[in-house]
């Protein structure tokens, strides 16, 4: 302060012959050194607050974390929500991305332009003792709510063949909010996810290997010493088939790598008849390789890019047709798609059992309810003409979802298409064939997503060993 007032003194001149300091130089002084001090406390106080916050988040992510451990420590069995959350309207809110209904869906990765699969079904359970309802929760100093959320995980690295159904994993998320002004604005997230310690795959697969007790290929010998079909542990053979966006002449799948139009594989698309094959549908090929991972990863395509519906961003659309006992449209291919097998290198009989998964979605705002018709050929090698040398139907079947999603979601179901008619025998060098198209009873159109790793639809069907 001092050699402040001197340096004033020098640069204003000394005001009277006084030895000391005037008060004028005195306030001038406090007033600079205030102004710096002031600077200096602005400083720490902001350098305080950013600390608090850390501190804040660092608390949060504790809780989170001692949650998370806490569910960890339930047998798989428990790990679910006893009932399910209440959505709510306000966006801040963990709550926010529930989507109410028959089968409710948690939108788990909040993050802007997140690639799905990034909304997952909501594990519900009687029996699951994780509550779904905000609970509060302080550590003296801070407070706030915690929620959590359990949800369905379905693995895209591991086939339909070998991971039946969505539900391969579960994912266990926990919210942590604040109640205190200066907190997080937003919650803090972190996720995790459970497997099945008693899980496997189904199949003759266990760990990678063959069991031949359940292989189909495994044959016993009689007393004789010649082979013949085992007495117990084969009772059939099950063929899978995915579904491919590769139209059928090509014979092996192809790598997609753009939106495309709707490719007619039921209707003509121009002249096509006994004077030639010009225009003529050419069916989708479904294949026994399921679609590859890749690095970078594969986009997800529009393969009915010239159509527009409202919640359309991927996938095939499937327009509602005729219900499923009639005969399906011949004239139009935005309402029906088929898929034909390989010619079959030997004759085949087909029990009529089977299963489908198939990653659909409902093309409107709200859940729908949405019937899915299949139909089921005997289809000619040459598939140049199928007009004039038309498949042979072989049965049919169908499935009823109550409330099919928004969002893309796995609709799994076994099936008997051919009733109490026995087997279906095609021989060698025949296709098998199937036919997809949604009700005219259905309360939306549907968007049917395949040959992609995290959307592998499949057909399963069961044929006789030999």
């Amino acid at each position: 302060m001092r050699r402040l007032l001197r340096t004033l003194r020098g640069r204003f001149g000394a005001i009277g012959d006084e030895g000391g300091f005037t008060l004028i130089e005195v306030v001038f002084a406090a007033a600079i050194a205030g102004v710096g001090l002031l600077g200096t406390v602005v400083t720490f106080d902001a350098s305080r607050n950013l600390v608090s916050l850390s501190e804040r988040k660092e608390a949060a992510v504790h809780r989170g974390e001692r949650e998370i451990e806490r569910i960890l420590s339930m047998n798989y069995e428990q790990v679910g929500l006893s009932t399910a959350p209440v959505s709510s309207g306000d966006p801040v809110d963990p709550a926010y991305y529930v989507t109410s209904g028959t089968s409710p869906t948690y939108r788990w990765s909040q993050r802007e332009g997140a690639p799905p699969p990034h909304t997952e079904y909501l594990a519900i359970d009687p029996a699951g003792e994780v509550s779904s309802a905000p609970e509060p929760w302080t550590d003296g100093r801070l407070r706030g709510r915690i929620q959590r959320f359990v949800t369905w995980v379905n693995d895209a690295q591991c086939p339909e063949t070998l991971c039946e159904g969505g539900g391969d994993y579960k994912r266990v998320t926990v919210a942590v909010s604040f109640d205190q002004p200066n907190g997080p604005a937003k919650p803090i997230l972190l996720s995790t996810l459970i497997a099945d310690p008693d899980a496997k795959p189904v199949g003759p697969v266990v760990d990678g290997a063959e069991n031949p007790l359940s292989s189909p290929t495994t044959s016993c010998l009689d007393e004789r010493g010649s082979r013949v079909e085992c007495a117990q542990g084969v009772g059939g053979l099950t063929r899978t088939w995915f579904l491919y966006d590769t139209p059928a002449p090509a014979g092996a799948r192809e790598p997609i790598l753009a939106d495309h139009a709707t490719h007619p594989t039921v209707a003509p698309s121009g002249a096509c008849g006994p004077s030639g094959s010009s225009g003529c549908p050419v069916p989708d090929l479904m294949g026994e390789v399921p679609p590859p991972v890749t690095d970078p990863p594969q986009p997800l395509f529009r393969y009915s890019s010239e159509l527009a519906p409202p919640g359309y961003t991927a996938g095939r659309v499937l327009r509602r047709d005729v219900d499923c006992a009639e005969e399906p449209s011949a004239t139009d291919n935005t309402k029906g798609q088929m898929w034909v097998t390989a010619p079959l290198p030997e004759a085949t009989a087909l029990t009529g059992g089977g299963g489908l998964s198939l990653h659909a979605h409902a093309l409107s705002e709200t859940r729908a309810d949405t019937t899915f018709c299949l139909a089921f050929y005997d289809v000619p090698r040459s598939i140049d003409n199928l007009v004039e040398n038309r498949p042979v139907e072989i049965g049919r079947s169908s499935y009823r979802v109550e409330s099919l999603a928004t969002t893309a979601g796995v609709v799994s179901f076994t099936f008997a298409f051919r009733g109490d008619r026995g087997d279906a025998t095609l021989t060698a060098d025949r296709r098998i064939g199937l036919r997809v198209w949604i009700a005219a009873s259905s309360g939306s159109d549907a968007a049917v997503l395949y040959d992609h790793p995290t959307h592998p639809s499949s057909l399963q069907l069961n044929a006789r060993a030999g």
